[in-house]
């Protein structure tokens, strides 16, 4: 076991003391209220972004609506389990089953803290630019395989594979949203310069002419003045 094992192992622990602290039946419900909070709001988010933009505030943005809803599904699910976990907990320390509800609880945020930093590690693992440390990491620790194998045996169950795939489409959705309107405002700032320089072209061309005026005759500019008299159509009448 070397340097890197142990922070994960002191890491895991930590969390198991805190675990031990909360017990078992707050830590488990706090941990299904965000997985279950996390795979409803996935499935409902665009349902009540829409419901919330129609009848509290007008988002005008489909994107904002999704994240909105999203955000407003996995904080409900996830504060009605902590309320339920806690009340329950109450009731067995009142019942004398409060030592077996710690211990349980150091066990179970044992687990979980397992799970969330193999899941972090995976995660980690896939990008491009920590191709290097993964290679170290997968040399040097005897938990980083682990953590990785059960990461990714976790993540291809189908629940789980829906759920990140509507997490992805709407992270994109974002993404796309900020990159179009990034490049509505510096196509609004082209136009402007554009419009700047058409104008000062526009004034320089105007004051151009007015100047040419100037040196115009004076029978050039009125019209009037430059017309001659119509000549008498003689008549044919003798004179009487």
């Amino acid at each position: 076991m070397n340097y890197i094992d142990l922070a994960l192992l002191v890491v895991v622990v930590a969390f198991g003391i805190r675990g031990f602290y909360h017990g078992f039946v707050s830590e488990v419900a706090g941990t299904l209220g965000i997985v279950l909070g996390v795979y409803l709001a996935s499935r409902y988010s665009v349902a009540v972004g829409h419901l919330f933009s129609q009848h509290l505030y007008d988002l005008k943005n489909e994107t904002m609506m999704n994240l909105v809803g999203f955000l407003l599904v996995l904080a409900s699910i996830w504060v009605f389990f902590l309320a339920f976990g806690v009340l329950l907990g109450k009731v067995l320390v009142f019942s004398g089953l409060g030592i077996i509800d710690k211990a349980l609880g150091f066990i179970f945020s044992c687990l979980k803290t397992f799970l969330v930093l193999s899941f972090i590690l995976y995660a980690l693992s896939k990008m491009e630019v920590m191709k290097d440390a993964n290679a170290y990491l997968q040399e040097k620790s005897a938990f980083f395989s682990t953590m990785k194998s059960v990461a990714s045996k976790i993540m291809r169950l189908d629940g789980v594979k829906h759920v990140e795939q509507n997490l992805k489409g709407n992270l994109e959705e974002m993404s796309d949203e900020v990159k179009n309107k990034e490049s509505f405002n510096k196509n609004k700032e082209s136009f402007n310069k554009n419009k700047q320089s058409f104008d000062k072209a526009m004034d320089k061309g105007v004051e151009s002419l007015k100047e040419k005026a100037k040196d115009l005759p004076k029978n050039m500019l009125d019209p009037k003045a430059n017309q001659t008299p119509p000549n008498p159509t003689p008549s044919n009448k003798e004179p009487l």
